[in-house]
């Protein structure tokens, strides 16, 4: 997930423990995400919202090398 959110123009802040800190300058926003494997729907949704990611942005982003 940290590596979509850089494709999405997020930079890498910090990490501590299981977790990665995500910031974007424009529009600033910050988001933590833990880093595991696997996610659930639920995370994923509340992340995409936080981030401003819609499900078709969502979609080419993962398509996207």
């Amino acid at each position: 997930m940290s590596r979509l959110m850089q494709k999405a123009g997020f930079n890498v802040s910090y990490k501590k423990g299981h977790h990665i800190a995500l910031q974007r300058k424009e529009p600033f926003t910050t988001l933590i995400i833990p880093d595991n494997q696997t996610l659930d729907s639920g995370t994923v949704d509340a992340l995409l919202d936080d981030a401003c990611i819609s499900d078709e942005e969502f979609k080419k982003l993962l398509q996207r090398k």
